[in-house]
């Protein structure tokens, strides 16, 4: 665990989406099977898509297909994932206390979120929990930078959206990558987890549990 020191206030707190908001795992499986599927690929295994769901969808592609993907390629799979029968927003789930949880930071932190989903991605979260949206100041996805986790880019941009700087930002992640941008940014990080997670600066295992670690690296 990585020890907070010497830190300016606390003024935003920044979420990635998966596997933090929303237990996704099923949804995305599903997902990149039909997309697979559907472009005439070998519809890839459980375990194979679950191994890259860290990755942003241009990584996640090139992992299951075994090679690099030219920009047509990667367009060609867009545009068949902009279909809605693709998507399995209905496996979609989100944990307890949500919004109860958001509320409260919202009195006294500004939220964002920082997520490698697409504009198209995250309004199918929004649109399966109505309500979400309005508890975040800005959201930045992958068409806002250049570069994705675990490069410190998206959080940079998070914080930058917000008004604030890094170092007054606390990121919330799941796994390894979060921890590394987190990291790399200059930003104290959370790991909602089953397990720790090295260079983070608290660990819960619930989202109920987050008020009492943002409000201690707080302090």
């Amino acid at each position: 665990m990585r020890k907070p020191s010497l830190f300016p206030p606390v003024e935003a707190v920044i979420f990635d989406c998966d596997g933090v908001l929303v237990d996704s795992t099923a949804a995305n499986i599903a997902t990149y099977q039909n997309l697979c599927r559907k472009a005439g690929y070998t519809v890839p295994s459980i375990e194979a898509v679950q191994a890259c769901l860290h990755l942003d969808f241009r990584g996640i592609i090139e992992q299951l297909l075994g090679k690099d993907a030219c920009p047509e390629q990667l367009g060609a799979l867009r545009h068949i994932l902009s279909n809605e029968d693709v998507r399995a927003t209905h496996l979609l789930r989100f944990p307890p206390g949500l919004f109860d949880v958001l509320s409260g930071l919202g009195h006294t932190y500004k939220l964002g979120i920082a997520t490698s989903r697409s504009r198209l991605g995250i309004r199918d979260v929004f649109n399966a929990a109505v309500g979400l949206e309005d508890h975040f100041d800005s959201v930045v996805t992958t068409e806002d930078y250049a570069r994705p986790k675990p490069a410190p880019e998206p959080l940079q941009a998070a914080a930058q959206r917000l008004g604030t700087d890094t170092q007054s930002a606390i990121y919330v992640g799941d796994n390894p990558t979060d921890m590394e941008a987190a990291y790399g940014a200059g930003m104290r990080a959370v790991c909602l987890s089953a397990g720790q997670l090295a260079l983070s600066s608290a660990w819960i295992r619930s989202f109920e549990e987050l008020p009492a670690a943002i409000n201690g690296l707080a302090r």
